[in-house]
């Protein structure tokens, strides 16, 4: 059919046998090919390793720009991509840091994936991690989790060397929030319990699991049916900064080392120097291990060593499980005060920290005691007829002979007890009956001497006067 275009040539009805020929064009020369062979020659193209440049992409939408499939697929990169072995057993820690530096060397800015199962020294692979990348590891069993448990860790590790390099953002411009959500579906108290945890680590532990520094927790509480919510600090800080690893024999150990034994006891050396043969055990001050004295620290590195709880009824506590004194303090501005206990003592003090007195204490020795009866802070009082002082305490400090007959009660106070030193003996206390006055034993004046002390009470439902209660004199 000359002068036919093939787009106007009629429909074939019986199917392509595959031997039929067609005219092919190759480097300018028509030639003829069977139908497979062209077909075959397609296939081949598409399952090169340059196959995926051939096959276009287009995101939806307006705007979107036409990129081949083969630059979309190296938007992320995964570690199988360059051979690494995921099958739980085989280190693949060589390797690895080798495609780091591959990726490093050819400027790739991007994210790295490491799946389920990798298996790898984490602290080796991790410093490899060329800057401006960001890697996601679910590798999972690198840390202290065996393949047969099964737990699944999902890392975002960033290897820049810049303050604040790494972060995760939730941005909203209404309401933002953060849902840890236990659906209770699982046959384990953690289920039952409804258990979420938010957790902060602090390295890497002697057995690979991640070193807690601090926890907030979310739970039924395990005494009563109510929920509680918990921040715990773990590992103190002394401990978790030495990195405790394993305690190991003929081993150099420097002075202040820390190690771990005895199913997981931490120990510390304060001399230092090369382990014998026989681990640390126990909980003694002086544990030689034959070459190594080594003193007990604490039984775990994961400790609640303060835990703040507030629970569903109202009621919250703090708690100090080791040994040492626990306080809460509350501050305003400058001012504070505080409520503590002594574990050492069974002393319990509440303090106002910035007059430097204590408003009550109770201990076994004294039993209970108000206020701090050997540093009052004692106010001034001068004149004849001063304010009370509000503390309860005053020092009367007249510069000239003065005669006091009354004092005025503080504004809304109908009933106190004062106290009153007499810093020299210009004053003389005036008896007297009558509204503020004060009402001497004896009912004749007095002049006290240098450092003696009265003490009067006020009741505003008694004639409201001072009634002398005590002299020192």
């Amino acid at each position: 059919m000359p002068g036919v275009k093939i787009s106007e040539l009629p429909a074939a009805t019986t199917p392509l046998a595959g031997t039929e020929l067609l005219a092919i064009v190759q480097g300018g020369v028509t030639k003829q090919a069977s139908a497979d062979a062209v077909s075959d020659a397609v296939l081949d193209e598409f399952a090169a390793s340059s196959g995926s440049s051939l096959v276009g992409f287009l995101q939806a939408g307006t705007g979107a720009v036409t990129r081949t499939a083969q630059s979309k697929m190296r938007d992320v990169v995964d570690v199988r991509d360059y051979g690494i072995v995921v099958d739980g057993v085989t280190s693949q820690t060589s390797a690895l840091v080798t495609l780091m530096g591959v990726l490093s060397s050819s400027s790739y800015r991007g994210l790295i994936n490491i799946p389920y199962g990798t298996k790898f020294d984490v602290a080796t692979v991790y410093a490899a991690v060329p800057l401006g990348v960001i890697l996601q590891d679910e590798s999972s069993i690198n840390w202290g989790q065996p393949p047969s448990y099964k737990n699944k860790f999902l890392i975002t590790y960033s290897g820049d060397d810049v303050a604040d390099d790494t972060q995760e953002i939730i941005a909203s411009p209404h309401h933002p929030a953060l849902m840890l959500l236990n659906m209770g579906t699982d046959v384990s108290v953690a289920a039952a319990s409804r258990y979420a945890t938010i957790l902060q680590g602090v390295g890497k532990d002697y057995a690979g699991d991640p070193l807690l520094g601090w926890i907030y927790q979310f739970a039924k509480d395990p005494s009563a049916a109510q929920w509680r919510t918990s921040m715990r600090l773990q590992t103190p800080y002394s401990v978790a900064i030495k990195n405790p690893q394993l305690w190991a024999a003929s081993t150099v150990y420097a002075a202040n080392s820390y190690c771990v034994s005895d199913s997981g006891k931490i120990y510390t050396t304060a001399a230092g120097g090369t382990s014998g043969a026989t681990a640390p055990t126990g909980t003694g001050a002086s544990i030689s291990d034959g070459g190594v004295t080594w003193s007990y620290v604490q039984a775990a590195l994961a400790l609640d060593s303060t835990r703040f709880d507030w629970f569903e009824d109202g009621k919250s506590g703090q708690y100090a499980p080791t040994s040492g004194t626990a306080r809460h303090t509350q501050s305003a501005g400058s001012k504070s005060w505080h409520l503590e206990i002594d574990d050492s003592t069974g002393t319990i003090t509440a303090r106002d920290v910035t007059r430097g007195l204590n408003i009550f204490a109770v201990s076994t020795a004294a039993g209970f005691e108000i206020g701090t009866a050997q540093s009052p802070n004692r106010l001034s009082v001068t004149g004849t007829g001063p304010n009370a002082p509000v503390t309860g305490a005053g020092k009367v400090e007249n510069g000239s002979a003065t005669n006091m007959s009354t004092m005025v009660p503080p504004v809304g106070r109908s009933k106190m007890i004062v106290s009153l030193r007499f810093d020299n003996s210009n004053t003389t206390v005036v008896h007297g009956t009558g509204t503020d006055n004060l009402t001497l034993k004896g009912g004749v004046n007095v002049t006290p001497a240098v450092g003696q002390f009265m003490t009067f009470e006020y009741d505003s439902t008694l004639s409201a006067r001072w009634f002398e209660v005590s002299r020192s004199f």
